[in-house]
Protein backbone atom coordinates (compact mmCIF):
# COMPACT_ATOMS: atom_id res chain seq x y z
CA UNK A 1 0.00 0.00 0.00
CA UNK A 2 1.01 3.66 -0.40
CA UNK A 3 2.82 5.19 2.54
CA UNK A 4 0.35 7.97 3.34
CA UNK A 5 -2.70 7.95 5.63
CA UNK A 6 -4.93 6.52 2.93
CA UNK A 7 -7.17 3.46 3.25
CA UNK A 8 -4.49 0.78 3.66
CA UNK A 9 -2.53 2.46 6.44
CA UNK A 10 -5.63 3.87 8.12
CA UNK A 11 -6.95 0.35 8.61
CA UNK A 12 -3.57 -1.03 9.64
CA UNK A 13 -3.20 1.55 12.40
CA UNK A 14 -6.84 1.01 13.41
CA UNK A 15 -6.30 -2.75 13.75
CA UNK A 16 -3.26 -2.21 15.95
CA UNK A 17 -5.24 0.28 18.05
CA UNK A 18 -8.19 -2.10 18.39
CA UNK A 19 -5.83 -4.86 19.55
CA UNK A 20 -5.93 -7.29 16.61
CA UNK A 21 -2.40 -6.65 15.28
CA UNK A 22 0.90 -7.22 17.01
CA UNK A 23 2.67 -4.02 18.10
CA UNK A 24 4.74 -2.32 15.38
CA UNK A 25 3.36 -4.47 12.55
CA UNK A 26 1.12 -1.76 11.06
CA UNK A 27 4.02 0.64 10.53
CA UNK A 28 6.90 -1.64 9.50
CA UNK A 29 7.56 -1.08 5.76
CA UNK A 30 6.76 -4.05 3.54
CA UNK A 31 10.34 -4.25 2.25
CA UNK A 32 11.92 -4.16 5.72
CA UNK A 33 13.60 -7.38 6.87
CA UNK A 34 11.68 -7.08 10.14
CA UNK A 35 8.55 -8.18 8.27
CA UNK A 36 9.89 -11.73 8.17
CA UNK A 37 10.29 -11.76 11.93
CA UNK A 38 6.80 -10.32 12.35
CA UNK A 39 5.36 -13.20 10.32
CA UNK A 40 7.07 -15.72 12.58
CA UNK A 41 5.86 -13.84 15.66
CA UNK A 42 2.27 -14.22 14.50
CA UNK A 43 2.48 -18.01 14.88
CA UNK A 44 3.77 -17.68 18.44
CA UNK A 45 1.07 -15.13 19.24
CA UNK A 46 -1.69 -17.40 17.94
CA UNK A 47 -0.40 -20.30 20.07
CA UNK A 48 -0.31 -18.03 23.12
CA UNK A 49 -3.90 -16.90 22.49
CA UNK A 50 -5.09 -20.49 22.13
CA UNK A 51 -3.33 -21.57 25.31
CA UNK A 52 -4.92 -18.69 27.22
CA UNK A 53 -8.30 -19.21 25.50
CA UNK A 54 -8.42 -15.59 24.39
CA UNK A 55 -10.94 -15.21 21.56
CA UNK A 56 -11.45 -12.32 19.12
CA UNK A 57 -14.63 -11.31 20.95
CA UNK A 58 -12.61 -10.94 24.16
CA UNK A 59 -10.57 -8.28 22.39
CA UNK A 60 -13.32 -6.64 20.33
CA UNK A 61 -15.10 -4.73 23.08
CA UNK A 62 -16.94 -1.45 22.67
CA UNK A 63 -14.00 0.39 24.26
CA UNK A 64 -11.64 -1.22 21.74
CA UNK A 65 -13.79 0.12 18.90
CA UNK A 66 -13.73 3.55 20.51
CA UNK A 67 -9.92 3.34 20.59
CA UNK A 68 -9.80 2.48 16.90
CA UNK A 69 -12.15 5.31 15.89
CA UNK A 70 -10.21 7.83 17.95
CA UNK A 71 -6.92 6.68 16.42
CA UNK A 72 -8.31 6.98 12.89
CA UNK A 73 -9.35 10.53 13.75
CA UNK A 74 -6.00 11.40 15.34
CA UNK A 75 -3.99 10.34 12.28
CA UNK A 76 -6.30 12.09 9.79
CA UNK A 77 -7.23 8.77 8.23
CA UNK A 78 -9.44 7.62 5.37
CA UNK A 79 -13.24 7.44 5.31
CA UNK A 80 -12.92 3.79 4.28
CA UNK A 81 -11.64 3.07 7.78
CA UNK A 82 -15.02 4.12 9.18
CA UNK A 83 -16.83 1.75 6.83
CA UNK A 84 -14.59 -1.15 7.86
CA UNK A 85 -14.97 -0.33 11.54
CA UNK A 86 -18.77 -0.41 11.29
CA UNK A 87 -18.62 -3.72 9.42
CA UNK A 88 -16.36 -5.27 12.04
CA UNK A 89 -18.61 -4.06 14.85
CA UNK A 90 -21.66 -5.58 13.20
CA UNK A 91 -19.90 -8.91 12.60
CA UNK A 92 -18.64 -8.96 16.19
CA UNK A 93 -22.07 -8.12 17.57
CA UNK A 94 -20.80 -5.00 19.34
CA UNK A 95 -23.20 -2.14 20.03
CA UNK A 96 -21.18 0.50 18.18
CA UNK A 97 -22.73 2.64 15.47
CA UNK A 98 -22.17 5.67 13.26
CA UNK A 99 -23.67 7.96 15.91
CA UNK A 100 -20.98 6.77 18.34
CA UNK A 101 -18.28 7.49 15.78
CA UNK A 102 -19.75 10.96 15.26
CA UNK A 103 -19.25 11.77 18.94
CA UNK A 104 -15.66 10.50 18.89
CA UNK A 105 -14.74 12.47 15.76
CA UNK A 106 -16.13 15.69 17.23
CA UNK A 107 -13.89 15.56 20.29
CA UNK A 108 -10.70 14.03 18.83
CA UNK A 109 -8.01 16.41 17.52
CA UNK A 110 -5.66 15.67 14.62
CA UNK A 111 -2.20 14.85 15.97
CA UNK A 112 -0.41 13.66 12.83
CA UNK A 113 0.85 15.40 9.71
CA UNK A 114 0.51 12.43 7.38
CA UNK A 115 0.02 13.03 3.68
CA UNK A 116 -2.36 13.82 2.06
CA UNK A 117 -3.15 16.45 4.74
CA UNK A 118 0.57 16.89 5.53
CA UNK A 119 3.90 15.74 4.11
CA UNK A 120 4.94 12.71 6.18
CA UNK A 121 4.52 8.97 5.54
CA UNK A 122 4.39 5.69 7.42
CA UNK A 123 8.10 5.29 6.83
CA UNK A 124 8.62 8.44 8.90
CA UNK A 125 6.48 6.91 11.67
CA UNK A 126 8.56 3.72 11.47
CA UNK A 127 11.74 5.75 11.92
CA UNK A 128 10.24 7.44 15.00
CA UNK A 129 9.63 4.04 16.61
CA UNK A 130 6.48 2.84 14.91
CA UNK A 131 2.78 2.87 15.71
CA UNK A 132 3.37 2.09 19.43
CA UNK A 133 5.11 5.47 19.82
CA UNK A 134 2.04 7.16 18.38
CA UNK A 135 -0.28 5.08 20.58
CA UNK A 136 1.78 5.96 23.67
CA UNK A 137 1.32 9.63 22.75
CA UNK A 138 -2.45 9.17 22.38
CA UNK A 139 -2.59 7.24 25.66
CA UNK A 140 -0.87 10.12 27.47
CA UNK A 141 -3.33 12.53 25.84
CA UNK A 142 -6.28 10.50 27.10
CA UNK A 143 -7.43 9.77 23.55
CA UNK A 144 -7.33 5.97 23.93
CA UNK A 145 -8.04 3.61 26.82
CA UNK A 146 -5.08 1.48 27.89
CA UNK A 147 -7.13 -1.21 29.66
CA UNK A 148 -8.19 -3.04 26.48
CA UNK A 149 -6.89 -6.54 25.82
CA UNK A 150 -4.78 -7.21 22.70
CA UNK A 151 -3.46 -10.19 20.71
CA UNK A 152 -0.30 -10.19 22.82
CA UNK A 153 -2.45 -11.39 25.72
CA UNK A 154 -1.63 -8.11 27.47
CA UNK A 155 -3.43 -4.79 27.63
CA UNK A 156 -2.55 -1.77 25.51
CA UNK A 157 -1.02 -0.07 28.53
CA UNK A 158 1.14 -3.12 29.24
CA UNK A 159 2.27 -3.28 25.61
CA UNK A 160 3.25 0.40 25.72
CA UNK A 161 4.90 0.41 29.15
CA UNK A 162 8.46 0.35 27.79
CA UNK A 163 7.80 2.48 24.69
CA UNK A 164 9.58 5.83 24.63
CA UNK A 165 7.99 9.23 24.16
CA UNK A 166 7.70 10.99 20.83
CA UNK A 167 11.07 12.58 19.97
CA UNK A 168 11.10 16.36 20.23
CA UNK A 169 12.85 17.07 16.91
CA UNK A 170 10.30 15.75 14.41
CA UNK A 171 7.39 17.07 12.35
CA UNK A 172 5.01 14.10 12.15
CA UNK A 173 3.35 13.86 15.58
CA UNK A 174 2.24 17.12 17.17
CA UNK A 175 3.00 17.91 20.82
CA UNK A 176 0.01 17.59 23.14
CA UNK A 177 -0.29 21.38 23.36
CA UNK A 178 0.26 22.14 19.63
CA UNK A 179 -2.41 20.18 17.77
CA UNK A 180 -2.53 19.99 13.98
CA UNK A 181 -6.29 20.64 14.20
CA UNK A 182 -8.71 20.82 17.12
CA UNK A 183 -11.29 18.51 15.51
CA UNK A 184 -10.96 15.51 13.21
CA UNK A 185 -10.64 15.82 9.44
CA UNK A 186 -13.54 13.37 9.23
CA UNK A 187 -16.99 14.23 10.54
CA UNK A 188 -20.40 12.55 10.40
CA UNK A 189 -23.60 14.41 9.54
CA UNK A 190 -27.27 13.43 9.66
CA UNK A 191 -30.32 15.13 8.20
CA UNK A 192 -33.08 14.94 5.62
CA UNK A 193 -30.53 14.24 2.90
CA UNK A 194 -28.82 11.47 4.88
CA UNK A 195 -31.10 10.01 7.58
CA UNK A 196 -28.67 7.11 8.07
CA UNK A 197 -25.66 9.41 7.98
CA UNK A 198 -22.91 10.64 5.67
CA UNK A 199 -19.15 10.65 6.38
CA UNK A 200 -17.20 13.76 5.42
CA UNK A 201 -13.45 14.07 4.79
CA UNK A 202 -12.65 17.77 4.84
CA UNK A 203 -8.95 18.24 5.53
CA UNK A 204 -8.75 21.11 3.01
CA UNK A 205 -11.88 23.02 4.14
CA UNK A 206 -11.17 26.36 5.79
CA UNK A 207 -14.65 26.58 7.34
CA UNK A 208 -16.71 23.90 9.04
CA UNK A 209 -19.83 24.64 7.00
CA UNK A 210 -20.79 24.92 3.33
CA UNK A 211 -23.87 25.95 1.36
CA UNK A 212 -24.28 25.51 -2.38
CA UNK A 213 -26.55 24.40 -5.19
CA UNK A 214 -26.82 20.81 -6.39
CA UNK A 215 -25.47 19.43 -9.66
CA UNK A 216 -26.58 15.82 -9.98
CA UNK A 217 -24.86 12.90 -11.71
CA UNK A 218 -25.31 9.13 -11.89
CA UNK A 219 -21.78 8.27 -13.04
CA UNK A 220 -18.30 9.53 -12.26
CA UNK A 221 -17.50 10.23 -15.91
CA UNK A 222 -20.34 12.74 -15.98
CA UNK A 223 -18.58 14.79 -13.31
CA UNK A 224 -15.31 14.75 -15.24
CA UNK A 225 -17.02 15.74 -18.49
CA UNK A 226 -18.88 18.60 -16.79
CA UNK A 227 -15.67 19.97 -15.26
CA UNK A 228 -13.85 19.80 -18.59
CA UNK A 229 -16.76 21.59 -20.28
CA UNK A 230 -16.68 24.38 -17.67
CA UNK A 231 -20.18 23.54 -16.42
CA UNK A 232 -19.21 23.22 -12.75
CA UNK A 233 -18.91 26.59 -11.02
CA UNK A 234 -17.77 27.64 -7.54
CA UNK A 235 -20.58 27.13 -5.05
CA UNK A 236 -21.78 23.88 -6.58
CA UNK A 237 -22.46 20.74 -4.57
CA UNK A 238 -21.75 17.75 -6.79
CA UNK A 239 -24.28 14.98 -6.06
CA UNK A 240 -23.09 11.62 -7.41
CA UNK A 241 -25.61 8.89 -6.68
CA UNK A 242 -26.87 5.46 -7.74
CA UNK A 243 -23.41 4.05 -6.98
CA UNK A 244 -24.03 2.69 -3.48
CA UNK A 245 -23.63 -0.90 -2.23
CA UNK A 246 -26.93 -2.14 -3.66
CA UNK A 247 -26.70 -0.15 -6.90
CA UNK A 248 -23.25 -1.19 -8.05
CA UNK A 249 -21.13 -2.50 -5.19
CA UNK A 250 -19.98 0.93 -3.96
CA UNK A 251 -17.05 1.60 -6.35
CA UNK A 252 -14.31 4.08 -5.51
CA UNK A 253 -14.58 7.29 -7.59
CA UNK A 254 -11.25 9.09 -7.26
CA UNK A 255 -11.58 10.13 -10.91
CA UNK A 256 -14.54 12.35 -9.98
CA UNK A 257 -13.04 13.97 -6.88
CA UNK A 258 -9.70 14.51 -8.63
CA UNK A 259 -11.47 16.43 -11.39
CA UNK A 260 -12.68 18.94 -8.79
CA UNK A 261 -9.16 19.89 -7.67
CA UNK A 262 -8.51 22.21 -10.62
CA UNK A 263 -7.50 25.70 -9.35
CA UNK A 264 -10.79 27.36 -10.25
CA UNK A 265 -12.79 24.82 -8.19
CA UNK A 266 -10.41 23.59 -5.47
CA UNK A 267 -11.91 24.46 -2.08
CA UNK A 268 -14.88 26.18 -3.72
CA UNK A 269 -17.18 23.21 -4.35
CA UNK A 270 -18.41 20.24 -2.33
CA UNK A 271 -19.00 16.61 -3.28
CA UNK A 272 -21.51 14.18 -1.79
CA UNK A 273 -22.19 10.60 -2.84
CA UNK A 274 -23.60 7.24 -1.80
CA UNK A 275 -20.39 5.50 -2.88
CA UNK A 276 -16.74 5.55 -1.72
CA UNK A 277 -13.68 7.65 -2.52
CA UNK A 278 -9.97 6.99 -2.36
CA UNK A 279 -8.10 7.85 0.81
CA UNK A 280 -6.04 10.33 -1.20
CA UNK A 281 -9.11 12.36 -2.21
CA UNK A 282 -8.93 16.08 -1.54
CA UNK A 283 -11.63 18.66 -0.90
CA UNK A 284 -14.98 18.89 0.89
CA UNK A 285 -16.12 15.32 0.33
CA UNK A 286 -19.11 13.50 1.84
CA UNK A 287 -19.49 9.79 1.10
CA UNK A 288 -21.38 6.66 2.19
CA UNK A 289 -24.61 8.71 2.11
CA UNK A 290 -27.24 6.43 3.61
CA UNK A 291 -29.70 5.21 2.61
CA UNK A 292 -28.46 5.14 -0.96
CA UNK A 293 -30.47 6.23 -3.99
CA UNK A 294 -31.02 2.64 -5.18
CA UNK A 295 -33.20 1.85 -2.16
CA UNK A 296 -35.10 5.12 -2.23
CA UNK A 297 -32.73 7.26 -0.18
CA UNK A 298 -33.28 11.04 -0.30
CA UNK A 299 -30.03 11.57 -2.21
CA UNK A 300 -31.86 10.13 -5.23
CA UNK A 301 -34.57 12.79 -4.93
CA UNK A 302 -32.21 15.78 -5.19
CA UNK A 303 -32.54 17.86 -8.35
CA UNK A 304 -30.21 20.31 -10.07
CA UNK A 305 -30.40 23.69 -8.38
CA UNK A 306 -31.58 22.44 -4.98
CA UNK A 307 -29.88 24.29 -2.10
CA UNK A 308 -27.75 21.94 0.02
CA UNK A 309 -26.02 22.88 3.25
CA UNK A 310 -23.97 21.06 5.85
CA UNK A 311 -22.35 22.00 9.14
CA UNK A 312 -19.66 19.60 10.26
CA UNK A 313 -19.45 20.62 13.90
CA UNK A 314 -23.22 20.58 14.31
CA UNK A 315 -23.35 17.25 12.48
CA UNK A 316 -26.12 18.39 10.15
CA UNK A 317 -26.80 18.12 6.42
CA UNK A 318 -29.95 19.08 4.54
CA UNK A 319 -31.42 19.69 1.14
CA UNK A 320 -33.33 22.88 1.75
CA UNK A 321 -36.73 22.03 0.30
CA UNK A 322 -40.01 21.45 2.11
CA UNK A 323 -41.05 18.08 3.48
CA UNK A 324 -44.08 18.29 1.21
CA UNK A 325 -41.92 18.75 -1.89
CA UNK A 326 -39.64 15.91 -0.82
CA UNK A 327 -42.64 13.61 -0.35
CA UNK A 328 -44.07 14.55 -3.76
CA UNK A 329 -40.76 13.72 -5.39
CA UNK A 330 -40.65 10.40 -3.54
CA UNK A 331 -44.08 9.47 -4.88
CA UNK A 332 -42.96 10.21 -8.45
CA UNK A 333 -39.52 8.61 -8.13
CA UNK A 334 -38.68 5.44 -10.04
CA UNK A 335 -35.78 3.40 -8.69
CA UNK A 336 -33.02 2.82 -11.23
CA UNK A 337 -32.15 -0.83 -11.94
CA UNK A 338 -29.08 -2.17 -10.15
CA UNK A 339 -25.96 -2.60 -12.25
CA UNK A 340 -25.39 -6.34 -11.70
CA UNK A 341 -28.19 -8.82 -12.39
CA UNK A 342 -26.26 -12.12 -12.34
CA UNK A 343 -23.60 -13.91 -10.32
CA UNK A 344 -21.82 -12.95 -7.12
CA UNK A 345 -22.30 -9.20 -7.48
CA UNK A 346 -26.04 -9.69 -7.92
CA UNK A 347 -26.07 -11.80 -4.73
CA UNK A 348 -24.16 -9.04 -2.93
CA UNK A 349 -26.63 -6.42 -4.15
CA UNK A 350 -29.59 -8.46 -2.93
CA UNK A 351 -28.18 -9.19 0.53
CA UNK A 352 -26.01 -6.24 1.54
CA UNK A 353 -26.97 -3.75 4.22
CA UNK A 354 -26.52 0.00 3.91
CA UNK A 355 -23.30 1.92 4.55
CA UNK A 356 -24.24 2.98 8.09
CA UNK A 357 -24.25 -0.76 8.95
CA UNK A 358 -20.91 -1.32 7.21
CA UNK A 359 -22.38 -3.02 4.11
CA UNK A 360 -22.39 -6.40 5.81
CA UNK A 361 -24.79 -9.16 4.76
CA UNK A 362 -28.39 -8.82 5.88
CA UNK A 363 -28.64 -12.62 5.71
CA UNK A 364 -26.11 -12.87 8.55
CA UNK A 365 -27.46 -9.89 10.43
CA UNK A 366 -31.24 -9.86 10.12
CA UNK A 367 -31.56 -6.88 12.48
CA UNK A 368 -29.99 -4.61 9.83
CA UNK A 369 -32.54 -2.31 8.25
Amino acid sequence: GCGIAASFNTWGIALEAIGLMLPFSSSTPAIDNAKKTECLNVASAVRNLLQKNIRPRDILTRTAFENAAATIAAVGGSTNGILHLLALAREAGVDFHLQDIQQILRKTPVYCSFAPRGKKTMVDLHHLGGTPVLMKHLLKAGIIDGSCLTVTGKTIAENLADIGDVPADQELIAPLDQLCKTYADMQVCFGNLAPGGIVFKVSSMQESHFTGTARCFDEAKGVVDAVEAGKIKPGCVIVLRNLGPVASGMPEVLVATAALTVPELDGKVAFISDTRVSGVSHGAIGVHCSPEAAVGGPIGLVQDGDPISFDLLKGEISVDISDQELQQRRERYNLKPVKHSRGYLADFSATTSQAHHGCVSKALLPDCE
